[in-house]
């Protein structure tokens, strides 16, 4: 017992040591939207776009609304997803927010499922107000989720028979401040 105690402080004192190197802990910073990810954000009109990342489509028209955006549109898996995999056992998706250097604002759900079959959610419409916070200028998709393959009983029907797999896509980095010169 007393061994197991004395190589677990020396591990937490690694990691620490490894965080602290590496700029994950000990440091202050920011996050920020990856640059290729931002989607602008207009004053006035409606704006139409693709957002097409890893597994997932993301056919979109927005509107400024007061306190938010009006988002229309469809959420399509991509074809390795659709067709190795019948079962979705969750999946939701959310807006993060940025201003206009991309510094991460804030976040809203847009999206959440429970298990189905993947057919279902292929194509699946939505509408949704998104609310945003004040000084937002941009804006990207997330996601995250967790699809199986079906065994027995065809695609999309009954539990999932094989190894979860996990999706995601969070397009954050962290930055530090930048540093202010000293004379």
């Amino acid at each position: 017992m007393r061994g197991l105690r004395a190589a677990l402080i020396l591990l937490t004192a690694l990691l620490a040591t490894a965080c602290a190197g590496s700029g994950m802990m000990g440091t202050a910073g920011y996050e920020v939207i990856l640059p290729d990810q931002r989607i602008q954000i207009t004053d006035s009109g409606s704006v139409a776009g693709r957002w097409q990342v890893q597994e997932v489509i993301i056919d979109y028209r927005y509107d400024r609304v007061p306190g938010g955006l009006e988002m229309t549109g469809t959420l399509d898996f991509i074809d390795s997803i659709k067709y190795n995999f019948g079962l979705l056992k969750y999946f939701n998706a959310g807006v993060i927010f940025g201003d206009a250097e991309g510094r991460v604002l804030g976040t809203a759900p847009f999206i959440g499922t429970r298990q189905s079959g993947l057919e279902r959610w292929s194509g699946e419409r939505f509408s949704r107000r998104v609310p945003m916070p004040p000084g937002a200028r941009v804006f990207a998709f997330t996601y995250q989720g967790e699809v199986m393959e079906v065994s027995g009983g065809g695609r999309g029907r009954g539990g999932g028979g094989g190894n979860p797999t996990q999706i995601w896509y969070y397009p954050v980095g962290r930055m530090r401040p930048p540093q202010s010169e000293s004379k």
